[in-house]
């Protein structure tokens, strides 16, 4: 899995990026996830 803000690749156990500190995200949410 790669960084959504710096791009660089993270191990599957990461909760944050090791370079920049920003927080995982597995998934994004779409609005049929808000809407439901």
């Amino acid at each position: 899995m790669e960084c959504k803000n710096c791009q660089k690749q993270l191990a599957p156990s990461d909760k944050f990026c090791g370079n920049c500190g920003a927080k995982k995200i597995s998934h994004r949410l779409t609005l049929k996830h808000i809407i439901s």
